[in-house]
């Protein structure tokens, strides 16, 4: 026969499960919503147009580091502007500009910003505000 003690703990461990479970989904939930909310903001975010025709595109303060910054245009990987490189850290307020060599100023291409393989940012380039 199951006594009042016996039920009592019988209970309890059923609530303490229903706990965990409640907690485990609330933590999980949190965490996701947290990594959607990463992305960083950059004090500047422009274009420029140089002398010969070309274009880059301005980055400048972002409000969190990047390990792996990178920058595409219609898919094609665009070099950091007077380097050979197309990736690169970028800490707190730095900045860094990267080289478009054609494009026209009402250009929809694609812009896209990663940090790593993470995209941050999807912008048309003739919605980027021009220097």
């Amino acid at each position: 026969m199951i006594d009042f003690h016996d039920s009592l703990a019988v209970l309890s461990v059923i609530v303490l499960i229903i706990s965990i479970g409640i907690g485990g989904i609330y933590y999980i939930d949190k965490t996701m919503r947290d990594r959607k909310n990463r992305t960083p903001i950059f004090g500047k975010f422009q274009r420029t147009r140089y002398g010969d025709g070309s274009w880059s595109i301005l980055l400048h303060s972002p409000s969190k580091s990047m390990a792996r910054c990178n920058v595409t245009f219609r898919d094609v990987p665009l070099f950091e502007n007077g380097s050979n490189l197309y990736e690169k850290s970028l800490a707190l307020e730095e900045g860094m500009a990267f080289l478009i060599p054609h494009a026209s100023e009402n250009d929809d291409g694609l812009i896209k910003i990663r940090d790593g393989k993470m995209v941050l940012v999807k912008e048309k380039f003739n919605t980027i505000p021009i220097r």
